[in-house]
């Protein structure tokens, strides 16, 4: 048997995969936990996913989505709190400038 491997899912699939609930996918990610294998993001995707549920109009049902696709993954460390925290500051503050960029200008 071939050693555990790890698979890491960027935001993009992570998105893709909870918008389109692609079953074939799905049935992949079955397939490689069945097998011993294990799914996983990191967590700047993490913090990302949740910025994308608060800049959201449907921030409820965007959170439990969320929370339920991650029930199955791996996150990377960063602390999982400070990631959706800082997904909201940072959603928060997107209305007061052009860029996050701005932000760090003295």
């Amino acid at each position: 048997m071939s050693r555990p491997r790890l698979y890491l899912l960027d935001t993009n699939i992570c998105i893709s995969i909870m918008n389109e609930d692609p079953r074939r996918v799905r049935a992949r990610m079955a397939e490689v936990t069945e097998a011993g294998h294990s799914l996983g993001i990191s967590s700047l995707s993490l913090h990302e996913l949740w910025f994308g549920v608060w800049r959201s109009s449907r921030q409820a049902t965007n959170a439990r989505r969320l929370t339920n696709f991650l029930a199955d993954l791996y996150v990377f460390p960063f602390e999982n709190s400070a990631a959706e925290k800082a997904a909201e500051v940072r959603a928060s503050l997107t209305g007061l400038c052009q860029s996050g960029a701005a932000l760090s200008r003295p």
